[in-house]
């Protein structure tokens, strides 16, 4: 067997272990390891939880014998800037008596990009890099995303009936999905950093936004309100729940009443952060939304706002993946959840490499954004 079909091999063990740690390591990257020594399998790791020991130094310590001559395998390159909570990977690989690195990706921050490999080539190792590259940027499309362009990663999801509603007519829109597909959604919120509604869906169905049917693994998702806060009411789940405190509003900033103010301190005091963004007009462009969340550190969101929300976002092409989840029921009047006055069919939203999934006889559609 070639020694690139065995590095492709040993990379996929890497991608895999990688996956392991999806929810639980951002803002960071997701981050495998696997250590190989005459073409045996002798160490794996992975980036468990944000702050934690890297995937390197997992795989390192997991080591059932001496590591002399051996090859690491790693999804990402290692790191070498001391801009976080953890010591540069470089550091710690740069005097051991590895054979050779293989590295899936090059990092995408700059304080990085190359760097780390330049460092290691310099110390004496041999460095290979591009073993699966393609499926290494995109087990960390969100990451990649949150780093470059400094925006949240976006994933909006939405479920409807076969008519394609979100709501009847006086606003009901629970439940549209049976428990099998609710536990599902539940799944992808722990995915993310955020869950983000519009103040209309807070309104209309008070939701908890947290992640239940005993998957979140002591996992707490942000819960975001976008919209401004004058004439809420303080009842609602996510300003009283034991979770209050990961509870955000973002909103266009702009001077409230001496009421208005009392009532925004007492969330406060509770524990809600409050977001005010400057600009222009009274609503939040999704641009403006996805800056404020990166600069909060939060990476990635899954929307499930109402149909108001969801048409801003899909209209500005700020998201980059898109689930929609089709129940067989039909309610006539109501709200769709892409609301814009498309006149021509060559104008129609075409998404991109949909997949298809289904969950008793409900269809999911799971698509790419166009942006």
């Amino acid at each position: 067997m070639k020694d690139k079909t065995l590095d492709t091999i040993y990379m996929q063990e890497a991608l895999y272990l990688a996956r392991k740690g999806e929810g639980m390591v951002s803002p960071n990257p997701m981050v495998g390891a696997v250590l190989v020594k005459d073409s045996r399998v002798i160490g794996k790791g992975y980036h468990e939880r944000c702050g934690e020991a890297h995937a390197e130094i997992n795989a390192i310590k997991s080591a059932t014998e001496s590591i002399d001559n051996a090859t690491l395998y790693v999804t990402l390159e290692p790191c070498c800037h001391t801009n976080k909570k953890t010591p540069p990977c470089t550091e710690a690989l740069k005097d051991l008596p590895l054979k050779r690195i293989v590295v899936g990706a090059l990092d995408p921050n700059p304080e990085v990009a190359g760097k780390g490999v330049d460092y290691l080539r310099n110390q004496g190792f041999k460095v290979d890099v591009g073993v699966l590259a393609n499926d290494c940027h995109e087990l960390n499309a969100a990451f990649e995303k949150f780093i470059v362009e400094k925006k949240s990663y976006v994933h909006l999801k939405l479920a409807q009936t076969l008519d394609g509603k979100m709501v009847t007519s006086t606003g009901s829109s629970k439940w549209i999905t049976d428990e099998d597909a609710r536990k599902k959604v539940h799944e992808l919120r722990f995915k993310y950093d955020a869950v983000v509604i519009g103040k209309e869906t807070l309104i209309n169905d008070n939701p908890s936004l947290t992640i239940r049917y005993g998957l979140d693994k002591g996992k707490v998702p942000w819960r975001i309100v976008i919209g401004d806060p004058a004439g809420l009411e303080t009842h609602y789940n996510l300003f009283n729940d034991k979770y209050v405190s990961k509870t955000m509003m973002v909103f266009r900033k702009r001077k409230y009443s001496v009421t208005e103010e009392a009532k925004i301190k007492l969330l406060e005091e509770r524990g809600v952060k409050f977001i005010p963004v400057s600009g222009e007009g009274n609503w939040l462009k999704p641009s403006e939304i996805l800056t404020a969340l990166a600069s909060e550190k939060i990476g990635s969101i899954l929307i499930e706002g109402g149909p108001t929300l969801l048409t801003q976002f899909i209209e500005a092409k700020e998201y980059d993946k898109l689930s929609i989840f089709i129940a067989p029921k039909v309610i006539g009047n109501g709200r769709s959840f892409f609301e814009s006055d498309t006149e021509n069919m060559e104008e129609a939203l075409s998404l991109r490499n949909p997949r298809y999934e289904m969950i008793n006889n409900q269809i999911i559609i799971e698509a790419e954004g166009l942006n």
